[in-house]
């Protein structure tokens, strides 16, 4: 039981991870946008 708890908490994280570093490349890719529009 606890392996595979500690297995969905580290999927947990890592997609966390994953959701925060989509963000921040959205975030980046818009603020090229913006910048390369004007």
């Amino acid at each position: 039981m606890v392996p595979f708890a500690a297995r969905k908490a580290t999927l947990a994280l890592l997609s966390w991870k994953t959701w925060l570093f989509l963000g921040l490349m959205e975030g980046a890719g818009v603020m090229i946008f913006v910048t390369t529009a004007l």
